[in-house]
């Protein structure tokens, strides 16, 4: 009974991955109708629907009072986005916090079925380059996580367990996760199979979501380099009890499915741009990112920002020196990151929210709708 039990959930499993590729596969090729549909489109067109469809997918977002959803979607969007642009090689991170039940996972979840996504509940350090010694070596790569998060955009909806550790397996998982980040592959040494790992450029964005970290993880992050970007989405209106009738006589799953139509549709009108060509390495599309149009306010509150960062992701050892009742403290020289790495990826995220809601690279009237 327990063979046969555990041979019906492998078929499941087996159904299940083969279903979400038919899905993915359904997407491309609707996207790639639709891109062969309307190979004359102007800009200015594809512009005009892509307004229509960007507030439909906001009003489907308000009128099923899910308010709360639309930040973590937005910022999620932008993260995606980093990957249309052709000159950005360094991967981003960001994680969304907030309280239990505050959508911040939903707006991850959808977009487990889109194409070039890389979707788990959770991951072990070893998963990435495995070491595993009942697989043969030539079989490991099959297995390794680190190959399929190349040009994807890679959802982790579920992070609290990663960030509750005990700190010695932090620090081993945020390290390699830190090193990933670099974009320059990750190799690793065993006693079982040597050295194994990909000495090459892996270039993707990680979206992840996470209850109120410990203050431990910033430490932790301090002295690895800090390379995580957290988003804390503004607390929302309480419903008042109508919405929240309103709210009860209809089921979320339905909600959930009218959001995700829209926001399909949506991506599906972004990725046929007609200024955007298909990336021969990657099979992104791909945007050449005009420069010489960027607000220069808007860079500049880019710099100051990731200089205010800096200081407050410094690490300092304090210690209370014996004999002084607290009124000494010893400490160290404080572990302040360079603000350069931050002035990129700012500035990446911003590119990333300005490719997702704007039809040219152009200068903004203000700094904040930049």
């Amino acid at each position: 009974m327990l063979v046969k039990s555990i041979e019906q959930e492998y078929t499941k499993q087996e159904s299940d991955r083969t279903k979400d590729q038919e899905d993915k596969q359904k997407i491309i090729d609707e996207i790639n109708k639709d891109r062969s549909t309307l190979a004359d489109i102007s800009l200015e067109e594809w512009e005009k629907s892509r307004k229509q469809k960007y507030e439909t997918l906001l009003n489907t977002v308000k009128e099923n009072n899910i308010g709360s959803l639309w930040t973590p979607l937005e910022f999620t969007l932008s993260i995606k986005c980093i990957l249309n642009i052709r000159d950005i090689t360094l991967p981003f991170a960001g994680i969304i916090l907030g309280a239990p039940s505050t959508l911040k996972t939903v707006s991850l979840i959808m977009l487990n079925k889109w194409p070039q996504t890389f979707y788990t509940d959770n991951f072990t350090p070893p998963a990435l380059v495995s070491h595993n010694t009942g697989v043969p070596k030539e079989q490991l790569p099959e297995i390794d996580m680190l190959p399929h998060w190349k040009n994807k955009l890679v959802l982790l909806p579920e992070m609290a367990p990663t960030f509750t550790k005990r700190e010695e397996d932090l620090m081993h998982l945020l390290g390699i996760l830190t090193r990933v980040l670099d974009g320059q592959g990750y190799i690793s040494n065993s006693g079982a199979h040597g050295q194994r790992g990909y000495n090459e450029k892996i270039m993707f964005t990680l979206a992840g979501a996470s209850v109120e970290i410990p203050h431990r993880v910033y430490k932790v992050l301090g002295y690895l380099g800090p390379k995580l970007y957290f988003l804390r989405p503004d607390k929302e209106t309480e419903e008042n009890e109508d919405d929240s009738l309103a709210s009860l006589r209809e089921s979320f799953t339905n909600k959930e499915q009218k959001v995700q139509s829209a926001l399909f549709d949506y991506l599906k009108w972004l990725d046929i741009r007609p200024d955007m060509e298909t990336d021969k390495e990657s099979s992104l599309q791909k945007i050449n990112w005009d420069y010489s149009s960027d607000d220069e306010n808007a860079l500049r509150y880019i710099i100051k920002l990731a200089d205010l960062l800096a200081c407050l992701r410094g690490v300092a050892e304090t210690w209370e020196p014996r004999g002084t009742q607290g009124s000494d403290y010893g400490y160290t020289i404080p572990i302040i990151e360079h603000p350069s790495r931050a002035r990129t990826q700012l500035y990446n995220l911003a590119r990333g929210h300005a490719l997702s809601r704007k039809k040219l690279c152009y200068k903004s009237r203000s700094a904040n709708s930049h």
